[in-house]
């Protein structure tokens, strides 16, 4: 990773709460935890514009939508309602298809489920 890279990357992890930037840091091999730790001790004091052009930057990258090949649901859907709040649940397990060449991480998708209550 460039020495821009490695700034952004510290910028980013400043910007998250303790947790969430461990969270991040299990990710990565331990020579790039090294770097950016490192940058993270170097940098003093970072413009606000800078820090906003970051986070832009990574919301924009993170947001990019990838196209779900395909999707293959495993078993009846779960529907509960909980007696006391009246909360409804709905579950579907299954399994989502995308391309070989996306990068490696997690993904997840978003369904629109209507109830009728009667």
């Amino acid at each position: 990773m460039d020495e821009t890279g490695l700034e952004n990357a510290a910028i980013l992890l400043m910007s998250l709460g303790e947790e969430d930037a461990a969270e991040v840091l299990k990710h990565l091999t331990p020579k790039e935890v090294q770097g950016v730790g490192e940058t993270i001790s170097r940098m003093k004091s970072i413009p606000r514009d800078r820090v906003e052009n970051v986070l832009e930057m990574f919301t924009s990258v993170a947001g990019d939508n990838i196209q779900v090949l395909a999707l293959t649901l495993e078993g009846g859907p779960i529907k509960t309602v909980d007696a006391t709040t009246r909360t409804f649940f709905f579950g579907v397990g299954g399994i989502l298809l995308i391309a070989a060449d996306q990068p490696e991480g997690v993904y997840q998708a978003t369904f629109n489920v209507n109830a009728n209550y009667q």
